[in-house]
């Protein structure tokens, strides 16, 4: 599910897998609007290729070129790849329910 709030810095959302795992956090918005809108990107039906690995702890969700939210840090390799598949299979399940 996709959980919008915000904090200091503007108006942001959270992808979360089934188990409550926070997945991505997207970059700051100035307005509610415009966070949404940017938040149906994770429904798109290419959006588990948007997810790309930036080092061998973190990966991001990118929209046309740039970084719309970014992972939290994986201790490794392995925890990232994982945390990835996760995150595929919670953009498939937001793309099923929109369907």
């Amino acid at each position: 599910r996709i959980v919008s709030f915000r904090d200091d810095e503007g108006f942001r959302f959270r992808l979360l897998g089934a188990d409550g795992e926070e997945l991505l956090l997207s970059r700051a918005f100035g307005d509610p609007k415009a966070a949404g809108q940017a938040s149906r990107a994770f429904s798109a039906s290419d959006a588990g290729n948007a997810l790309k690995p930036i080092d061998a702890s973190r990966f991001v969700f990118l929209q046309d070129g740039e970084t719309l939210a970014n992972s939290v840090e994986f201790a490794e390799l392995t925890a990232r790849d994982a945390a990835i598949e996760r995150a595929r299979a919670a953009l498939a399940s937001l793309r099923d329910v929109t369907d």
